[in-house]
């Protein structure tokens, strides 16, 4: 019997009741990254399906190895550099919203129409020269990963921090009639619009990190909220997945994923596979790779954004996604380090992830802006996808990241105070914890 998946599963338990004490932050990196690894190793281990195999003793090494390390990095933060007692109350943070300057939300507005406008522009010239959206064409699936004019895309692709940034006004702000009505039309526009190229990936984006920032801004996330919110993005998922598959396709994934359970769960297929099979990639890929590729997939978006990325990966004969043995080419984010640097490479860069990860959870509570809020939220979006990919290592996903930090850190430049030393977000009457 494979105690594995019942060790994991009780330390997701165990997770969950410590999230269930009073003042206890369920959103703190070693509840967030401990959670998410523990389930996908549970999960993995159950080996449900035909594709997986067992690993050996170096992969489970090498991927225990990894996440130790970030957890330690989250650690000693926690324990060592910064106090814990000095946080600000959940419920202080809350209470802030509103009190932002009007100036900096007419700044703000102005900067998000901008943006909206560069992204209609750019994506209204895909239309043109393209001649078409996904979800309009014979193949759906198809059509979605080949819509793109390199450069015009880049602008488009950043649909999903406009959507980010319009929630986080809705969430901080204290709205006027005249700026909520144009925040609102940016919202509905841009989220409607890139509903039509089936791009998923990028709605969860815009929900995990304003779910984040809402956790943390908002009087009205609960337990219902999140069930009802959940319940509404999933089904809003799986539309647009009912638009780019067959019905049949249920059915068909079953049957050449060799599930090793009834075919009255056959829905749970693609879930399962989805989120297994990343780990499975890179356990192949830890026992097979014999040479390493110094970095060029760490700083894939620089390569890529300079036009370096294929030349450099043709001309040292680089595969990009190698040892694959089904149709899922998914790996967990400690591959790219591991495929660049080894296994002491991994390691570092691993344990510097976890520290900066909480070194910005720790200055966010102690001294809470927007510009600390938005960073954590982030990091919040890339431990809850570590499992599935490395968000720092994608262009699309790089440049929306580098956008909502550029326009929160230039409007909520962090510290006690902001232009003109108006106190922007920060609550000093509340700093040592009293509401």
């Amino acid at each position: 019997m494979n105690i594995v998946p019942i060790f994991c599963f009780l330390a997701c338990f165990s997770i969950v009741l410590s999230a269930l004490r009073k003042g206890a932050d369920i959103l703190s990196p070693f509840r967030v990254f401990g959670f998410v690894w523990a389930a996908v190793i549970g999960l993995t281990e159950m080996k449900l399906s035909g594709f997986q195999h067992e690993w050996s003793a170096y992969s489970w090494a090498v991927l225990l190895s990894a996440v130790v390390s970030v957890l330690v990095g989250i650690l000693f933060v926690d324990t060592v550099l910064l106090n814990r007692a000095r946080y600000v109350p959940l419920s202080s943070l809350r209470s802030g919203p509103g009190r932002i300057p009007d100036g900096i939300q007419r700044k703000y507005v102005g900067v998000l129409g901008i943006l909206a406008g560069l992204y209609l522009v750019s994506y209204a010239a895909e239309v043109v020269v393209l001649g078409n959206v996904p979800v309009f064409s014979p193949y759906p699936d198809r059509a979605r990963m080949a819509f793109g004019i390199f450069g015009v895309h880049l602008i488009v692709t950043l649909a999903p921090a406009i959507l980010i940034l319009a929630t986080e006004y809705f969430l901080v702000f204290r709205k006027t009639l005249r700026h909520k009505t144009e925040v609102l039309a940016i919202f509905i526009i841009t989220f409607l619009s890139y509903s039509l190229l089936l791009q998923r990936f990028s709605f969860v984006m815009w929900v995990v990190v304003s779910s984040c920032l809402a956790y943390y801004y908002s009087r009205y996330v609960n337990w219902k909220s999140l069930l009802v919110a959940s319940g509404g993005f999933t089904a809003f998922i799986m539309f647009l997945q009912s638009i780019r598959l067959s019905r049949y396709v249920e059915n068909y994934i079953y049957v050449v994923s060799r599930m090793r359970i009834s075919r009255a769960f056959a829905a749970l297929s693609e879930p399962y596979m989805y989120t297994v099979m990343n780990l499975e990639n890179f356990a192949r890929g830890v026992d097979r790779l014999d040479t390493f590729t110094m970095g060029l997939f760490t700083f894939d978006p620089l390569l890529a954004l300079v036009g370096l990325k294929h030349p450099a990966q043709d001309y040292f004969g680089v595969i990009e996604r190698p040892f694959l043995n089904s149709g899922y080419n998914t790996f967990p984010f400690m591959w790219t380090y591991y495929r660049d640097f080894g296994y002491g490479g991994m390691v570092l860069i691993c344990l510097v992830l976890g520290i900066a990860i909480a070194y910005y959870y720790n200055r966010f509570r102690t001294d809470p802006t927007l510009y600390r809020a938005a960073i954590y939220a982030l990091g919040v979006f890339f431990m809850t996808l570590s499992f599935f990919t490395n968000v720092l290592t994608m262009l699309n996903m790089a440049t929306n990241i580098g956008l909502i930090y550029l326009v929160n850190r230039a409007l909520f430049p962090g510290g006690k105070t902001g232009p003109g030393g108006v106190p922007v977000n920060v609550f000093p009457e509340v700093r040592d914890g009293r509401s």
